[in-house]
């Protein structure tokens, strides 16, 4: 897993490589926790994630639900088709706004 960041005034975009699994559950979660307290606005940038599994889907949880607590938000972009239909499943779609384009997700953020 790779991730590399963006971090603008408002906002912060992660550009995630890889899988998002077990073996690297620790790292995600450092990295969004070392982000966390510049109190922006998170956008996950799925485009090369192939994999997702059940713990790092946690993790989003997670971290969508302290984002909500400070009035941020976590937002989803570019996701490949079998991830979403798991988010779909398991109802994270229906918590977390899910966008097909880094520009819609910074469009919802500008309103």
């Amino acid at each position: 897993m790779k991730i590399a960041s963006e971090i603008h005034d408002d906002y912060i975009i992660f550009h995630i490589e890889g899988s998002l699994s077990i073996e690297h559950l620790s790292d995600f979660e450092d990295i969004l926790q070392s982000h966390l307290k510049y109190e922006r606005h998170l956008v996950l940038d799925l485009t090369e994630v192939r994999f997702i599994d059940s713990s790092s889907l946690g993790i989003i949880v997670l971290f969508f639900t302290k984002l909500r607590d400070i009035q941020k938000h976590l937002l989803l972009t570019n996701i490949k088709n079998d991830i979403f239909q798991m988010f779909n499943l398991t109802g994270i779609s229906k918590q977390i706004h899910c966008f097909k384009t880094i520009d819609e997700a910074l469009s919802f953020l500008n309103k």
